[in-house]
């Protein structure tokens, strides 16, 4: 009953502005409940993460919570009743001397300040004051001073400034670009390997958005990638495309997005990943092109002429036009490797093909198709006339006389002719006619086209309207 007593007489609670009130007489219920509701307060106050000191007049401290054992040592507890500067700083005493008078002097809240406290340690702690005047409050009558210490907080701000400043380092330093946009896709930040991509300065880049460094055909599928990822769609894109560069030319880049949310998941920006693929895309387009081209002519090479030959016919069904296909075989080709040797034949093989070239149009396909074997396909549209002027022109051009290591000399070549319509066979099948027309040629004296038609009839032969003979030396 006793211990019930003195609890109800120096009961310690916390009012609402978080300031301590002491309770002298039960307000309701029994002795024992005003004893247990102190020693429930009493173990908050043990256990929070403030010292709460009272303070009278002297600056003295009335009061310290049990916390004070954890933040401050010992010591502190042990002097109770002793003056409240005996804990401080040297270097701070003016400060707290200075804002304990405005206490004396001004009743209520003191303004928060910092200040250094001795710990059990030895070692000073910086704490942050906050102070509540309550010298006319009859229940208190001292001043509440709760401190909180901000080692805590100062360690996890510098170990954030550290990572922040990391993050800086390995940003602009990165080996790949990198940037962060806003909601609307306008740069807020670009490293330097983004500028350098794209030569520009980081300034220039945070006036413009990623739809503006997109081309055209892109911006679209940007745009719907973009607006995916915000939307929350999708958690990231990976997206390849052309980039403006302020020289006028473009890069090709790979370009990983992700968006950032903030607690409620709202997008609040984006962050990109650049990495420059241009190289890759010239090598892709080169291995490409020496896939489907002749090393040695750059004609198209076989491995495209099946595709090619069923995309045309395809395009003619639908037009209702004819696929002429021509078969171009020389006539004297075997003589040139056997008298001047194979590398005399591969200079004839590339002055053919360069002949070949000046006598088709641009959407018409030349093909070296073996070693002394070429087909040509024509583009839907013509007309079986023009079909004998291209082949006639053919024979012409390769019967003209070529200088072959000092030697002038011709070649010459025969071709056949095979017209597909849109109900012929296969492509292969045109391909065997056009080769039977071009056998037939050779069979009938070499140096002249022949037009293999659907009937299997051989059309009158026409010849070279040059002697390749009279120019052989």
């Amino acid at each position: 009953m006793r211990s019930a007593k003195r609890a109800a007489e120096v009961g310690v609670g916390l009012n609402g502005s978080g300031s301590i009130r002491t309770t002298a007489t039960p307000v309701d219920g029994s002795v024992d409940d005003v004893a247990s509701d102190a020693r429930r307060l009493l173990a908050l106050l043990d256990n929070i993460s403030e010292v709460v000191t009272v303070l009278d007049r002297n600056g003295h401290m009335r009061f310290l919570s049990g916390s004070t054992f954890r933040l401050l040592g010992r010591h502190a507890v042990d002097r109770v009743g002793g003056s409240i500067f005996d804990f401080v700083h040297p270097d701070d005493t003016g400060r707290v001397a200075e804002t304990f008078m405005k206490a004396l002097a001004t009743p209520g809240p003191i303004e928060p300040f910092d200040v250094r406290m001795l710990h059990e340690d030895g070692e000073y702690h910086v704490f942050e004051v906050r102070a509540n005047s309550m010298l006319d409050d009859p229940t208190v009558q001292g001043i509440v001073v709760s401190s909180r210490d901000l080692e805590d907080r100062r360690h996890l701000e510098a170990t954030l400034q550290q990572t922040e400043a990391r993050f800086e380092r390995v940003f602009d330093n990165a080996a790949v670009g990198a940037n962060i946009v806003d909601t609307d896709g306008r740069f807020l930040r670009v490293n330097n390997a983004y500028c350098r991509m794209l030569g520009m300065t980081a300034p220039e880049m945070l006036t413009r958005t990623i739809f503006d460094m997109s081309l055209p055909e892109d911006v679209d599928r940007t745009r719907v990638e973009f607006a995916r990822l915000l939307a929350g769609d999708i958690e990231e894109y990976t997206i390849e495309k052309r980039l403006f560069r302020s020289d006028g030319h473009t890069v090709w880049a790979r370009i990983a997005a992700s968006v950032v949310r903030d607690d409620h998941g709202e997008p609040q920006y984006a962050i990109g990943l650049v990495v420059d693929t241009s190289e890759t895309h010239a090598l892709t387009e080169k291995l490409a092109h020496a896939a489907s081209h002749d090393h040695l002519t750059g004609l198209a090479s076989r491995s495209v002429l099946d595709d090619h030959l069923q995309r045309t016919r395809a395009t003619a069904a639908r037009s209702g036009d004819l696929v002429a296909v021509l078969a171009i075989d020389l006539d004297e080709f075997k003589q040139i490797n056997d008298r001047f040797g194979h590398l005399a034949g591969d200079d004839v093989l590339v002055e053919v093909a360069r002949r070949l070239k000046t006598l088709v149009r641009t959407d018409d396909l030349i093909v070296r198709y073996g070693g002394d074997e070429f087909i040509m396909v024509l583009r839907p549209g013509a007309d079986i006339e023009l079909v004998k002027l291209i082949a006639q022109r053919v024979v012409d051009a390769l019967a003209e006389p070529m200088n072959v290591l000092g030697t002038t000399t011709c070649i010459g070549a025969s071709v056949g002719i095979a017209i597909a319509s849109q109900d012929a066979r296969d492509g292969a099948d045109v391909l065997a006619q056009a080769d039977a027309a071009t056998y037939e040629a050779k069979q009938r004296g070499k140096g002249r086209y022949v037009l293999f038609d659907e009937l299997h009839r051989i059309t009158r032969p026409t010849t070279s309207t040059t002697d390749c003979r009279s120019h052989t030396t």
